[in-house]
């Protein structure tokens, strides 16, 4: 599936454009996520499907509305499992020399060259990336982010927003993490200098938000034998990737396991959320906290054209500090 430009389409649809209106206006009236922004909370939203998405997002783009941040740091994820160089790093099979060149080209935080984007609802300004991180921090000089679309319904919110409420589009400033960890010798020192940059280009009143869907699972995503094993009541299957998806986050974030948590990510929910993760830990060591605040397990059958189960978790997440 080719999902920026089906994502792009569904964004022109009339029916989308109604329905993102309205679950902006219903924002302004739920007010649950301005504490969490007082708190200093790093809010993570899914990319799913508008429909799905859409509510979840608009509560997030409402809330630092209401805040009206210096800045606001994006953290997209990047969606590299087909890409042939995040193949070549991740082989076994191939020569450690190769593994390494492609790592390092897949490394880090990626900035695109735009300095604004046409958007369905109007066209949005970037905030300029002050300075870059060799090797950890840097503008995409090679077309990583061609077809990455992460970012794409939070950055057409913003821009819908300003026009519904009258005011200056937010600055945001998208970053897009790659590779984190080391998949030869399993380091995650690129996690641990891309949070210091990160941290070192948020200025004062500076919030930060970040993408991710915490889960794939059914077809498309895994082996029937899997499916089959797995609980067939959509409620019990949601349970059990609640409290998988709380295990990770736990892992990574209270412990400090990230070996851990990237594991139980790849292997059990394949979220795409695995290499922000250990980002976020760095940034809110020496222990952070995650409260799932929503989550369900939206149904993607009928977009990839396959038998159920198919589904994506929609899941709204506030990170912060342990007290």
């Amino acid at each position: 599936m080719d999902w920026k430009p089906y994502y792009r389409r569904e964004l022109e649809e009339e029916a989308t454009q109604t329905g993102l209106r309205l679950a902006l206006r219903e924002a302004e009236r739920e007010r649950t996520l301005d504490a969490q922004l007082e708190r200093g909370a790093i809010l993570s939203f899914p990319h799913t499907a508008a429909r799905y998405a859409g509510p979840i997002q608009a509560r997030v783009v409402a809330a630092l509305y209401r805040r009206r941040p210096r800045l606001v740091v994006a953290l997209g994820v990047l969606h590299l499992s087909g890409a042939p160089t995040y193949r070549a790093a991740v082989s076994p099979e191939e020569p450690a020399q190769r593994r390494a060149q492609a790592f390092a080209a897949l490394a880090g935080a990626f900035v695109g060259a735009e300095t604004d984007l046409g958007m369905p609802f109007g066209r949005v300004s970037l905030a300029p990336l002050r300075r870059e991180v060799p090797g950890v921090l840097r503008r995409d000089r090679g077309g990583v982010l061609k077809d990455e679309f992460s970012l794409d319904l939070f950055l057409a919110l913003v821009r819908l927003q300003a026009t519904l409420v009258g005011a200056e589009p937010l600055p945001v400033l998208p970053l897009f993490v790659g590779m984190t960890r080391d998949p030869q010798s399993g380091s995650f020192d690129h996690a641990r200098e891309l949070a210091a940059a990160i941290v070192d280009l948020a200025p004062s009143g500076a919030v930060l938000v970040t993408t991710g869907d915490l889960v794939h699972f059914g077809r498309t995503y895994d082996p029937e034998d899997r499916i089959q094993a797995m609980p067939q009541e959509p409620a019990d299957l949601a349970s059990f990737f609640r409290r998988e998806t709380e295990e990770a986050l736990d892992l990574a974030l209270a412990q400090g396991d990230l070996t851990g948590a990237f594991d139980r990510s790849e292997r059990i929910l394949h979220n795409d959320q695995r290499f922000v993760l250990p980002v976020l830990a760095e940034i809110l060591a020496p222990r952070g906290t995650a409260q799932i605040l929503e989550f369900e397990l939206s149904d993607y059958s009928s977009i990839l054209r396959v038998e159920p189960p198919a589904v994506v978790a929609s899941a709204l997440v506030a990170y912060g500090r342990a007290a």
